[in-house]
């Protein structure tokens, strides 16, 4: 190509780092997501084991499933949030400095391409954990006939749990929306 005859030594070494670094960075992504589905499986799994079991158990036992299942849900909110800075930083920082490099940008389109595809605001898995969330605590509050101190507790903690995982779930759509914006515009030559 004739872009390439104009990068110096320096800039291919330079640029060289910035694919490993990329390559390092994908795969790094990959293994989130497949952490991440093995969190999705042990959750489902919790969650089947609990359901069978929740009717030979004392009544605050639901709070300790909820807790179970706030605790899965924390952590892939956490494996998202991971996920999407990864690939803020690709979309960011790392291919417009190789595009300066190269005086080419045009090259590693597809999360642009994904990420200009993709609604604004919550997607189907983030709204309908939420959902859940919210329907079982609310759930499991109507269905207490005596209020303990441990239901109390266990409704608090359910609770806060709860504003965390909205918190971590806020911070994920966040990043999610500034790479939307930062990959419309980029120049598509």
């Amino acid at each position: 190509m004739k872009e390439q005859n104009n990068i110096t030594q320096s800039n291919k070494t330079a640029i060289d780092l910035h694919v490993a670094e990329y390559n390092a960075l994908t795969t790094r992504c990959t293994y989130i997501m497949t952490i991440h589905l093995v969190v999705l499986a042990a959750l489902i799994t919790w969650l089947t084991v609990m359901g069978s079991i929740i009717d030979t158990k004392p009544d605050w036992f639901k709070w300790v499933i909820i807790f179970g299942g706030q605790t899965f849900a924390i952590i892939s909110a956490m494996f998202s949030y991971g996920y999407y800075k990864i690939i803020q930083y690709l979309e960011t920082v790392l291919i417009p400095m190789i595009c300066s490099l190269t005086k080419i940008n045009n090259f590693w389109r597809y999360q642009s391409f994904v990420a200009q595809n993709r609604i604004k605001g919550f997607t189907a898995w983030e709204l309908s954990g939420l959902v859940f969330d919210i329907t079982v605590i609310v759930w499991a509050s109507l269905s207490v006939t005596n209020w303990t101190a441990v239901e109390l507790f266990g409704f608090f903690l359910n609770v806060s749990l709860l504003l965390v995982y909205c918190h971590r779930l806020y911070n994920a759509i966040k990043v999610r929306l500034i790479i939307k914006r930062a990959v419309s515009s980029f120049p598509q030559n």
